[in-house]
């Protein structure tokens, strides 16, 4: 017991002070910091270089952990802590080079944006040098945090941008899928690509070193870049295919204050702490509120005194592949037909932690890789050691010139369109929709980021090196990415969802599905329809919105009364609840909230029904594992699969209609329901009963018997298509785990001087100790809001924090 209270006592040495006098080096005045009930700081400085200051010194106080894995994720040195399962990410972050990428670009920086950065990282080693305990994590580990540099910022933004550009992998899927598949079966799983019957599969030129023939072996081995994604999904949140998020806008005169209105939930892969800090900043021109991400300094999505800005992910198409042809005779070059390529390389030694406990194993040694380069980006199969082809990826993250810090920091400090614009312009990757609203009554949309003018191709496939015609020729003109400026509708909603650009202008061939945005324009309208103005309660009802218009589509087909006599017919054992399952079914109305009974059949006949119908022709790949082939029939969207079911004679059920694939996958989905559920009654089978999120710490949430404290799982509702969404695989120990959905949620009325209604989904604090780790996670369920303070020069008379230059005493 006395152990306890001693490890307790330490533990609670290592949190943020809310209130009192701290003294540190480098602050050049002071600053007091108001704390909410929910953990979120108000910053009052004199000057905006001490706002950022103070920034860091709360990011590292709260979040220091997150921010030394963030790094060592980015750095690639994540196996020094949690040893060889980690090996596999570090050589891919090593054969990215992200760090060595950032240190580059700061070079291309403004003067501000420099020392907000680097005031940043003085805020950050304030704290790594004045805390008296770092953390627990730190102590187990054995290390203490290493001074925080500004282009560590630099570089976790970039895998912000890597998490929301996923294409490459895309291009791989499609490539072999087209090996088993021809282009109208392929349009079914990607049906925003270009007519793909006549494609040859691009290769390299026979008899050269490491070279494809086209085979299938090629199918299985690059599956193993899907393993890598599937690490970060499971472990960081990254990766995570259609991350996205809600924005939208209502224009003043449909709402209840007069003012704009603007509602933004960014989708992301779960984790806890979220990457995610909410705070508001003020310093002698800062002025905002709103959501930070962990690692850089200011205000990346929320408000300032005139205007408020939200985003959603583009899925833009920033990432190509290129096929090396490489000669026998000398594997320093690739062939183009300009002649000879250089390869360039560098040696990376990754240090490997002995497992646990490590008193009792044996040291690993330390692996040596070959990173190899071209002028066209990093040669990326190499971490796929038995690769058939040598790939280049070009990614515009990786440009010398990236600026893409200089986007979220000029916004900030916007007053207007015309410069709210000109800020975002700056944007490399990842591609991105702004979603605008400001004070004088304008709302607005802006696509940003550079989107490629290829010599030949629409990104969807890799191409060959050798053609030097096929490379990339500049970007598209930020004037001419799409835009809206006051629509006459009154309104601008984004989901990820298809955005019309000029033919010339590639944005994306990877669309999420239309429903979200759908609903959403459904219930704007509904509103504007009945002459209600629009209030901040009304936003939020929409946030957390479970309908599920994309089910809706295929409800007629599964609950056709003439197909329930052929089904019934077809079951024996549990003929009986099959009739009460179909009967729930037929009573749905599309809604995945928690208690849906409806929404568990839907949800397991859908996930049965695309296995019937598309594991022969994926095969034999769909068991393998995770591929790049096996993930596709989960992107066969509702309208396509009607479309499959409807048909008399359908090229994916042997040429006939899919009647026995229907009854099939509704006796499998009955089975799978009784053993997930643990129950024979369909009553039982409640969605938040089969369906949770859980956040997990990192790496405790992961060990058996500290799970019980460091993770933490909740019932949950919601769909891959409904506004309050919920990307869910498969939970070995039975139901479905949410690994993605909205990681936080903020409402902004422009009437409001700088007020806003905000939540996390987790807590501010990264310290499992502190009463804001994760009392976020139930109201976040329960969809309630917080409000941001307005305008931190007139907080309230509560106890403050305040940090003072050294010396410097009240």
């Amino acid at each position: 017991m006395a152990v306890c209270f001693l490890l307790f006592n330490q533990l609670k040495q290592s949190l943020t002070p809310r209130q009192g006098q701290l003294q540190l080096r480098q602050l050049a005045e002071s600053v007091t910091i108001h704390f909410d009930k929910q953990g979120t700081p108000t910053v009052n400085a004199q000057n905006d270089a001490d706002a950022f200051f103070a920034q860091g010194y709360l990011h590292a106080s709260e979040r220091m952990w997150q921010m030394e894995l963030q790094r060592r994720l980015v750095q690639g040195r994540l196996s020094e802590l949690f040893g060889t399962r980690s090996v596999p990410s570090d050589v891919w972050m090593r054969t990215l080079g992200l760090a060595k990428a950032a240190k580059i670009q700061w070079a291309n920086l403004s003067q501000p944006a420099k020392q907000a950065l680097d005031a940043y990282a003085k805020g950050v080693n304030s704290w790594i040098d004045s805390a008296k305990d770092h953390g627990p994590e730190f102590a187990l580990f054995g290390i203490t945090p290493k001074p925080w540099q500004p282009v560590d910022s630099l570089a976790w933004q970039k895998v912000l941008a890597l998490n929301l550009g996923q294409n490459m992998y895309d291009e791989v899927a499609r490539r072999s899928a087209l090996k088993i598949l021809n282009g109208e079966q392929l349009k079914v799983f990607f049906p925003y690509d270009p007519d793909l019957s006549n494609q040859t599969i691009t290769a390299g030129h026979q008899g050269l070193h490491e070279t494809t023939q086209a085979s299938g072996p090629a199918l299985e081995k690059f599956a193993q870049w899907q393993d890598i994604q599937g690490y970060f999904r499971r472990t960081w949140g990254l990766g995570e295919r259609f991350a996205g998020s809600n924005a939208w806008v209502v224009a003043g005169k449909h709402t209840a204050s007069g003012f704009p209105m603007l509602a933004n939930d960014p989708h992301l892969g779960l984790q806890i702490p979220s990457v995610w800090y909410a705070i508001s900043l003020y310093g002698d021109k800062l002025a905002a509120s709103g959501m930070s991400l962990v690692g850089l300094p200011g205000v990346m999505l929320g408000r300032n005194r005139q205007i408020s800005w939200g985003v959603t992910n583009l899925m833009g198409d920033t990432q190509d592949l290129f096929i090396l042809d490489i000669p026998l005779e000398n594997n320093q070059v690739y062939l183009t037909d300009t002649g000879p390529k250089a390869i360039t390389s560098r040696r990376e030694t990754i240090e490997i932690a002995p497992p646990s406990p490590q008193f009792l194993n044996k040291k690993v040694l330390p692996i040596t890789i070959e990173v190899r380069e071209t002028e066209l980006g990093p040669i990326v199969s190499d971490v796929v050691a038995t690769a058939d082809e040598v790939m280049a990826l070009r990614w515009s993250a990786l440009d010398e010139k990236d600026t893409s810090f200089e986007a979220f920091f000029k916004a900030q400090y916007a007053t207007n369109w015309q410069e709210f614009r000109q800020a975002v312009s700056q944007l490399r990757a990842p591609g991105m929709q702004f979603i605008y609203a400001d004070k004088q009554g304008n709302i607005g949309s802006q696509v940003a980021g550079y989107m490629a003018k290829r010599g030949q191709g629409e990104g969807i496939l890799p191409q060959r090196a050798f053609n030097t015609s096929a490379y990339w020729q500049g970007y598209s003109e930020f004037d001419r990415l799409p835009r809206q400026f006051n629509p006459p509708q009154g309104y601008i909603v984004s989901a990820n969802t298809v955005i019309d650009s000029d033919d010339d202008v590639i944005l994306s061939h990877e669309w999420a599905n239309p429903y979200r945005k759908h609903r959403i324009e459904q219930m704007i309208s509904d509103q504007i329809g009945n002459n209600h103005k629009i209030t901040l309660a009304d936003m939020q009802q929409m946030q957390i919105d479970y309908l599920d218009l994309g089910a809706k589509v295929l409800l007629p087909l599964l609950a056709d009364n003439s197909l329930k006599p052929k089904i019934l017919a077809a079951i024996d054992d549990d003929r009986d609840i099959a009739e009460l399952a179909l009967t729930r079914l037929s009573q749905w109305q599309g809604s995945f909230d928690g208690q849906s009974v409806g929404a568990s059949i839907y949800h397991y006949w859908l996930v049965e029904l695309k296995q019937q119908i598309f594991a022969d022709e994926l095969n034999p790949v769909w068991q393998s594992g995770p591929s790049a082939v096996a993930g596709l029939a989960s992107t066969v969207t509702p309208h396509t699969l009607k479309t499959q079911l409807t048909m008399q004679q359908s090229p994916w059920c042997g040429s006939r209609h899919c009647h026995d694939e229907l009854i099939e996958s509704f006796k499998n989905a009955i089975v799978a329901l009784k053993k997930d559920s643990g129950s024979s009654d369909p009553a039982d089978w409640r969605w938040g009963l089969l369906h949770h999120a859980e956040y997990g710490h990192q790496p405790f949430g992961g060990v058996k018997l500290l799970d019980k404290v460091f993770k933490t799982t909740i019932e949950v509702g919601g769909s891959a298509d409904s506004v309050n969404a919920s990307g869910s695989q498969k939970d070995p120990s039975g139901g479905y785990r949410q690994s993605l959905g909205a990681t936080f949620r903020q409402i902004f009325d422009l009437a409001q001087n700088q007020g806003g209604a905000y939540i996390l989904a987790t807590g501010q604090s990264g310290m499992f100790m502190s009463s804001h780790y994760d009392d976020m996670i139930v109201p976040f369920a329960q969809g309630k809001l917080f409000h941001y303070q307005v305008d931190g020069k007139d907080t309230s008379q509560t106890p403050a924090l305040q940090l003072l230059p050294e010396g410097q005493s009240r």
